[in-house]
């Protein structure tokens, strides 16, 4: 635990304690620091989790199967990031995803049980279950943006779709956007030669410029 408690402590589910309520918080947690090797499923959609997830290293790729048994990638889990709230907060819900370790992994896992029957005798859990609840918001809001870039009929209306949001999320016309092409292209649900296709079409269209993963949207 002592390698990863930097992280731990930066991860937005405990932003804003103080130093001794975060000491009291790694003595009072029911937690479980588990490591799983590159590959590994983590958990198969249609179990029952009772626990939320803190990625401390690698990288998690979450998948959705449908009735035909097609595989669907849904999102990737960096260092850092929370997963599983809603499942840990919803003791009966059975999840529909499945969780594989794209990397060697090391995940801390968080019962949530005793914090939330706890949250009105205990101000460290208060403070703790409403970053939990500002993360899932977040969350929510982030998926709402991505079904909307999604919905769009043709790859270029997602492309421009997804680059004007980045613009207004950098308050600026120019900005670097994290996702390599490959990356991009399961995000927006298309083809990869798709993808690149109506990048070059834009730019000719003296739409966009770019270079790499640095866009600038032309007016």
């Amino acid at each position: 635990m002592k390698k990863h408690l930097q992280r731990i402590k930066a991860a937005r589910i405990f932003q804003g304690l103080s130093e001794e309520d975060f000491n009291q918080l790694l003595i009072l947690l029911d937690s479980q620091l588990k490591y799983y090797r590159k590959g590994q499923v983590i958990f198969k959609q249609g179990r029952r989790i009772h626990r939320l997830g803190l990625l401390l290293e690698g990288r998690i790729e979450i998948f959705q199967t449908d009735a035909w048994n097609q595989l669907q990638k849904l999102q990737t889990i960096k260092v850092g990031e929370l997963f599983g709230e809603y499942y840990a907060c919803t003791p009966f819900a059975v999840s529909n995803i499945t969780l594989q370790a794209n990397t060697a992994c090391a995940i801390l896992w968080i019962d949530l049980n005793e914090m939330i029957q706890n949250l009105q005798q205990n101000h460290i859990y208060a403070a703790v279950f409403k970053n939990i609840i500002e993360d899932f918001a977040i969350k929510n809001f982030s998926l709402v943006q991505t079904l909307q870039h999604r919905s769009k009929k043709t790859v270029k209306e997602r492309i421009m779709s997804f680059l004007s949001e980045q613009a207004e999320l950098n308050q600026s016309l120019e900005f670097c956007i994290s996702m390599d092409r490959q990356q991009l292209a399961d995000y927006l649900q298309c083809d990869r030669s798709v993808l690149c296709t109506q990048l070059t079409n834009l730019k000719k269209e003296k739409k966009i410029m770019y270079t790499g993963n640095q866009f600038k949207i032309l007016q």
